[in-house]
């Protein structure tokens, strides 16, 4: 009986996120030209997901925090909340918000558990990216799961792929094979 109690009533997840904006559509393609969301047919967007559990396992998660008001984390904006969005190719991300006018609040940073770059989306919102920090282990150096992927699909090799098995010849083949993902660990 406990258990079928713990289970009815509960918070399972976040089922949404709905915003406010002066300009909707003008905020709906900042998202898609600089983020490079795809809006659903209802205006928003989708988030799948089993597609970040299948690339970010540990990431694939919601952060529900509560912060003192008095934080100056969520600044330079006057919302009272930020926006952190999971992403696959922080550089890629940037170089088009930069090719926007957009800029980088402020340095990047990169941590154990990833790479994180904030903007302001053009109603005045925070927007934290974040990729998170995963490597490939078995290539002989940690080298930025991003960074594979575009090389994977690209075709290149990266110095550290020489002489590596040929079941990591696609990226598919790479996510079956969980031993090889590892948290990274920054010098």
């Amino acid at each position: 009986m406990s258990e079928q109690r713990e289970s009815m009533g509960r918070v399972i997840g976040v089922g949404g996120l709905f915003m406010a904006s002066p300009s909707p559509g003008e905020t709906i393609a900042w998202y898609e030209r600089v983020l490079g969301m795809s809006p659903n047919d209802y205006g928003g967007f989708d988030f799948l997901h089993g597609e970040s559990a299948r690339a970010f396992p540990q990431a694939a998660r919601t952060i529900f925090s509560v912060f003192d008001e008095t934080s100056d984390y969520f600044r330079p904006s006057s919302q009272p909340f930020m926006l952190n969005l999971i992403v696959d190719d922080l550089d890629a991300i940037l170089a088009r918000a930069e090719a926007e006018g957009g800029e980088q609040l402020q340095p990047r940073e990169n941590t154990d558990y990833g790479d994180f770059a904030w903007l302001l989306d053009p109603d005045g919102r925070k927007v934290e990216l974040w990729e998170p920090g995963i490597v490939v282990k078995k290539l002989g150096q940690p080298v930025p799961l991003s960074y594979f992927i575009a090389e994977v699909n690209s075709g290149r090799s990266h110095p550290a792929q020489r002489n590596t098995p040929s079941r990591f010849s696609s990226f598919r083949a790479l996510l079956k094979d969980r031993s090889v993902l590892s948290r990274r660990r920054t010098s």
